[in-house]
């Protein structure tokens, strides 16, 4: 008796699940059991990126179009704060210790006092920043031109990768010890997570937009309508098969020239 009324008492103070939803210019709280919405919260322009919350739960953070973080109470939908950047903040925030992660069009990524909302530094990406990931002590933040990676704490640069020439790149995906992106070229790019280097180019399909990853497989959607499941230690392997090949070439073409260059110079052209 004493035990099921402990458990009673436990199932009792279990909270309740909750939803976050953006719905076009505001962000809604459901209960996702009954489907009963218990706030709104209005902001000035469209609610694009996915919201975050604080460690404790009781504060959700999350961007508008309006280039404003919205900081909002779990409980009741009243906003705490609510400060503006240079632009359009469409990438989901990021929460970091004491600190709220927002990328804007600005080109910059702000972080602000997740108490108050106060601005702690600003990091500059050089181009509108389209979304955020926070992985393994680095935020990588994604703009078309290529990925920036920060130290999250204090925003000192780690790395940065640019996209080829007319190429545009979309959100990064953390795979193992890559970084994966797709290109508006339709194809996969892989970079170094912990320098940026690039590691090899997938373009065995048509791929449309950012793939996902799990247990080592890079699920991606390519431009006949299909999911591809991909082997990221496959790839990996074929393209340091690649490389070597192309090392070989290169090494065989740069002695053919030396001795092409060796014999026009002592005048054996027979020996071509």
């Amino acid at each position: 008796r004493g035990r099921g009324a402990a458990a009673t008492r436990l199932c009792a103070r279990a909270p309740r699940p909750r939803r976050y939803v953006p719905v076009g210019t505001s962000l809604k709280r459901l209960d996702t059991r009954t489907g009963v919405l218990l706030w709104t919260v209005e902001t000035d322009s469209f609610v694009v990126g996915t919201p975050a919350a604080s460690l404790d739960g009781r504060t959700i953070f999350v961007g508008s179009i309006d280039s404003r973080v919205y900081a909002i109470n779990a409980a009741d939908g009243r906003v705490k704060w609510r400060r503006k950047t240079g632009g359009p903040v469409e990438a989901g925030v990021v929460v970091r210790k004491s600190l709220v992660l927002a990328g804007s069009h600005d080109g910059s990524v702000h972080a602000l006092g997740a108490l108050k909302g106060e601005p702690r530094w600003t990091a500059d990406c050089g181009a509108p920043v389209h979304a955020l990931l926070q992985e393994s002590g680095r935020l990588l933040a994604s703009t078309f031109q290529g990925v920036r990676a920060f130290d999250p704490d204090d925003g000192a640069a780690r790395w940065t990768s640019d996209a080829p020439a007319g190429v545009r790149w979309s959100r990064a995906v953390a795979a193992g010890d890559e970084v994966v992106v797709a290109g508006s070229d339709l194809k996969l790019y892989a970079l170094g997570f912990g320098d940026g280097r690039p590691r090899w180019v997938h373009a065995s399909a048509n791929f449309l937009q950012a793939p996902a990853s799990s247990d080592g497989v890079l699920y991606a959607v390519s431009r006949d309508k299909r999911v591809a499941a991909l082997a990221l230690e496959r790839i990996s392997r074929e393209s340091e098969l690649d490389d070597a090949k192309v090392a070989v070439l290169r090494e065989a073409r740069a002695r053919l020239d030396a001795e092409k260059a060796s014999a026009t110079t002592t005048g054996n052209f027979g020996l071509l």
